[in-house]
């Protein structure tokens, strides 16, 4: 198959679909040129539809969306379309019929198996389905690493545990020893074959059997297999693959964090189960079992913690206990019966694989949603503060240093003794972490940054007594790792408060899972939109993570409320909010208040500039947050007028369809000769408090 692109043709890389989970680009496929294509649900649905002995790839109906690596942010670059082309009347090779038959099995599984799965971890081992909202990736960072990620380890696990159940049964049925090994050996190599085919085949995924091979293949000629080497090997790998790409003009900063993060967990998980073995010499026992389980899930923990505290400034502190109780249930029990599920619906048994996967899938979500809020009630993610990982880095350097001795002292108990050291540490690095906790007072805000969270709101406000968000963008926009990088960058381990001046998607949609990230102090939202069936879901949401929802109180800054009366919907009734500014300045969110909201508040925010911020637009700046992403409604030119703003800010999508921000406002603002700063073309706005400036 060939997609014509700016007058060339590109091919794809791999037949199989990235299943994003999004219907807009519900299967993405990268092209030789660097592109990729998005196509649609719709679109992908009829080509699933197609008879594969008549139908090929060149034929399914529709246009797909081409989007290219590194595009910046030009208005309508992403959405122009590519017809897909390709050699006409050209008969479907076995291949194209191969891949359409995995692919019809794989949209069946991940419909199914996602059904009662909010969380979407069964679907993403299965079948590699992804699910929009950030969820996996919260998921990531709480310390799911092995469930939520493809780093091949599940498939590991599954093919030994496999072959160990094999070969049981088939000693037991009387085999000879060697005819069971080599019979279990085989069964396990084709059940992971059949796993790694459904998952799509993922190159990352081959990471802990190619190490496995190699260690088997040094074994077979007799060469010396040193503990450390599947770190090495892993490490030295994805190196390989990074020099590769670097040699063919391929860009490695979306590409190498990840890929280093997987190769560490292998390296690091196969790692200490070198070292186990090493020390555990004796005959197999289950206790010998456990003993490997517990070095893979410790091992793999430390390799990428002092990685994640050195290059990213947290570390997840559950991810072995996480490990050791969902890889065992996963590999040994959801990820072959949903394995069945599909052999089922091949076989024409339809019934019976609709209820297995539907079954599996439920359980999966239980299981993943109560060790989830287990994990978000105990501290599921600790934010340190810089140069705190060099504490990691020693309790690691310990713990290999000290291996001879400890093995000499305390055999297998070592191993357990190095790794409660590099908890130890850790706990004490989390004492000097930089949380702003406390109660807060009324400061003056240092700093406030508008984050760039696309067509929506959201603003975070720092100061010496705390730290607080104006809003959080929608559940679109929030990304766990991103809003966790800022976390990092402003030094910020607790968010005291939330203000949420209204209900709508794009302002409050990411408060539940920030809520599971990051610690919250307290949310505060107008009473009549508390009082919604929105609201109190909301409350009901938050209460559960243990966050305190109120209407008055819990921020430590002026909160305007709207005209009394009125309903509790639209945007004539919004929270504003009025921040002094170290230095003599305000910065004014009004949400996405209306010209007649603007009028009822004016007097109330003259009465508070003159009193918190009397410099405010007078020789220190006054800081206006655009309202309704700069819509035509709002930020009037009497509002304008009269609190003479030193710079507008306009959080707003790039190229959104609503067409924010409006010529008219922007119109306005020259006018007045009002400075501008826009999130759609800028990205991040900050105003940062430096001595004498």
């Amino acid at each position: 198959m060939f997609v014509a692109a700016s007058g060339a043709e590109a091919a794809l890389l791999s037949p199989w679909a990235l299943r994003t989970g999004n219907e807009t680009c519900w299967a993405r496929y990268a092209l030789s040129d660097g592109s990729q294509v998005c196509v649609p649900k719709a679109v992908f649905a009829r080509w699933l539809k197609q008879d594969a002995a008549r139908e090929s790839w060149d034929r399914a109906p529709g246009r797909w969306k081409l989007s290219r690596a590194g595009m910046g942010r030009t208005p309508g670059e992403r959405s122009r379309i590519w017809s897909v082309t390709g050699p006409p009347g050209r008969k479907p090779s076995r291949l194209a019929s191969f891949v359409l038959s995995v692919e019809q099995v794989r949209e069946w599984s991940a419909e199914h198996l996602r059904k009662r799965d909010p969380w979407g971890v069964l679907a993403r081992l299965a079948v590699d389905q992804r699910t929009p909202g950030g969820t996996v990736d919260l998921l990531r960072l709480s310390g799911f690493v092995h469930v939520a990620s493809a780093s091949g380890i599940h498939l590991y696990a599954l093919a030994a545990g496999a072959n160990a159940a094999a070969a049981f049964l088939l000693l037991f049925c009387g085999w000879s020893p060697q005819g069971a090994r080599r019979a279990s050996l085989m069964f396990s190599i084709v059940l992971w074959g059949a796993c790694w085919t459904l998952g799509g085949m993922r190159p990352g995924m081959l990471r802990p059997m190619i190490i496995v091979g190699l260690r088997a293949a040094a074994r077979g000629v007799g060469a010396r297999w040193a503990p450390g080497a599947p770190l090495v090997l892993a490490l030295a790998l994805d190196g390989a693959i990074a020099i590769l790409r670097w040699s063919q003009g391929a860009e490695l900063a979306p590409w190498a964090p990840g890929r280093w993060h997987y190769a560490l967990a292998v390296g690091g998980g196969l790692a200490a189960l070198e070292w186990v073995r090493a020390i555990e010499r004796g005959p197999h026992s289950w206790r010998a079992e456990a003993l490997a389980h517990l070095a893979m899930s410790v091992g793999s923990w430390l390799a990428t913690a002092v990685w994640d505290a050195a290059t990213l400034g947290w570390v997840a502190p559950w991810t072995p206990a996480l490990s050791l109780a969902t890889i065992p249930l996963y590999s040994q029990f959801l990820l072959p019966a949903a394995l069945l599920s599909c052999a089922f619906q091949i076989l024409g048994w339809t019934s019976a694989a609709a209820e297995l996967a539907l079954a599996m899938g439920e359980l999966s979500g239980v299981l993943i949603g109560g060790l989830a809020r287990a994990v978000w009630w105990g501290g599921g993610l600790w934010v340190l503060a810089p140069g705190t990982w060099i504490f990691a880095g020693v309790g690691a350097a310990l713990m290999v240093g000290a291996r001879a001795a400890l093995r000499a002292r305390w055999g297998s108990k070592g191993a357990i003794l190095g790794g409660g050291l590099v908890l130890l540490l850790l706990s004490c690095s989390r004492l000097v972490s930089t949380s702003r906790a406390g109660n807060p007072s009324f400061p003056l805000a240092t700093q406030v940054v508008q984050r760039d969270v696309g067509q929506g709101d959201s603003a975070w406000v720092l100061s010496p007594g705390g730290a607080g968000w104006v809003d959080t963008g929608s559940g679109r926009a929030f990304h766990p790792a991103r809003i966790l990088e800022e976390a990092q960058r402003l030094g910020v381990g607790r968010i005291d408060w939330v203000l949420i001046t209204h209900l709508d998607e794009d302002h409050v949609g990411a408060l539940p899972g920030l809520s599971r990230l990051i610690p919250l102090g307290c949310v505060r939202a107008d009473r009549l939109h508390l009082a919604s069936e929105r609201g109190k879901e909301l409350t009901r949401e938050l209460g559960g993570q243990g966050v305190m929802t109120t209407y008055r109180g819990c921020v430590p800054y002026q909160v305007f409320q709207p005209r009394p009366g009125g309903s509790s919907s639209g945007n004539d009734r919004m929270l504003a909010l009025g921040v002094p500014l170290l230095g003599g300045g305000a910065y004014v969110n009004g949400g996405d208040m209306s010209a007649s909201q603007e009028e009822h508040w004016w007097p109330s925010l003259r009465h508070w500039l003159s009193r918190a911020a009397p410099r405010a637009g007078q020789g220190a700046p006054l800081v206006l947050k655009a309202s309704h992403h700069g819509s035509r409604f709002g930020t009037s030119e009497a509002w304008l007028g009269r609190l003479a703003p030193s710079v507008i800010w306009i959080s707003a999508g790039p190229a959104n369809p609503h067409g924010h921000p409006s010529p008219e406002v922007l119109a306005r603002a020259q006018g007045l000769g009002i400075s501008v700063r826009r999130t759609d073309l800028e990205g991040e706005l900050s105003w940062v408090y430096r001595q004498g400036n």
